[in-house]
């Protein structure tokens, strides 16, 4: 694999990762009036205080990323105050 097409690999798990679980888990969230926790986090933090780690981690049972029914960057928030 060249490193333009990692690096377009790459690009397209972040998109992954940004969806929230696609569609259609944003929707249903919508419907009960609630927010992705991408949005809840956007709004409780300030801008530049918060580093993502591990945008593309997925559940530990499935072996691929491509096989994830949550979707990347279904993961743990923790913070430290420095």
């Amino acid at each position: 694999m060249t490193a333009d097409a990692r690096i377009e690999q790459l690009r397209k798990m972040k998109r992954e990762a940004l969806q929230g679980g696609g569609p259609e888990r944003i929707a249903a969230r919508r419907r009960i009036g609630e927010k992705t926790a991408r949005e809840r986090l956007n709004e409780l933090l300030d801008p530049g205080t918060f580093v993502e780690l591990d945008q593309f981690h997925a559940p530990r049972q499935v072996e691929s990323a491509a096989g994830c029914a949550g979707g990347l960057g279904e993961g743990v928030v923790t913070a430290t105050a420095g």
